[in-house]
């Protein structure tokens, strides 16, 4: 996803200057497939203005109305929404990475396969990485709310006791967490870490630890389903 999305960027980059057309937003009051890139939109009117699939990398519509705007498909990277009435707006498959959200009104909006990672949510605080049709604030929000969060930090952590069924928690790091009478059941568990993790009782039912690192720091090899069997040393 971040390759692709990458090359998109690079792509805006280049295209800056040659087909940006903030006029005819201005105008018509929509402009779908339009580049604006880093267009300067700061305090405008444009409640239900088209902008599909329209590329506003690093565009500033700041304090600006924009209530039941079309955003479906549109490139929001970086782009500088704070304070601004979203009220209704539709984002599917929208990209709002890195997008600042700070202090908008978004009663009835729409995010649908929408990216929000990295974007400034209505409180100041970064979304996470893998924050898709909303926003995560924390990587143990993340887990418990959508029960994914492959490459996730929970260093110290308190999940004693809890329950997991089929989680992605792929090279998820979980040294020195307390995983007492933690149930993992069924979950891709590859590449984690236990470091120094609490894990008596902890069970690890059809659950897939192949690559992990067990919490004497030895790594665990292949047939680790359900427990981790520790590659020995030659």
């Amino acid at each position: 996803m971040y390759k692709a999305l990458f090359s998109l960027l690079l792509s805006s980059l280049l295209l800056v200057g040659c087909n940006n057309d903030p006029e005819t937003l201005k105008a018509e009051g929509k402009c779908p497939g339009c580049n604006l890139t880093n267009s300067f939109f700061r305090e405008s009117i444009f409640p239900g203005a088209d902008l599909s699939k329209a590329n506003l990398l690093g565009a500033d519509f700041s304090f600006s109305n924009l209530k039941g705007a079309n955003l479906k498909g549109a490139f929001l990277f970086s782009a500088d929404l704070q304070g601004s009435d979203l009220t209704g707006a539709d984002f599917t498959d929208a990209t709002l990475v890195a997008a600042n959200l700070r202090n908008t009104k978004l009663e009835g909006v729409t995010f649908k396969n929408t990216d929000l990672s990295g974007a400034i949510w209505l409180n100041g605080i970064r979304c996470q990485f893998g924050s898709i049709d909303r926003c995560y604030l924390n990587s143990r929000q993340r887990l418990l709310e959508s029960n994914n969060c492959d490459n996730c930090k929970f260093i110290n952590g308190d999940f004693h006791g809890m329950t997991f069924e089929k989680a992605d928690l792929r090279k998820a790091v979980f040294n020195e967490a307390n995983l007492t009478g933690t149930q993992f059941l069924n979950c891709n568990l590859t590449a984690a870490s236990f470091v120094a993790a609490k894990i008596d009782g902890a069970l690890f039912t059809g659950s897939d630890l192949r690559g992990a690192v067990w919490k004497n720091g030895k790594l665990c090899g292949e047939g680790s389903i359900g427990k981790c069997v520790e590659i020995k040393a030659k």
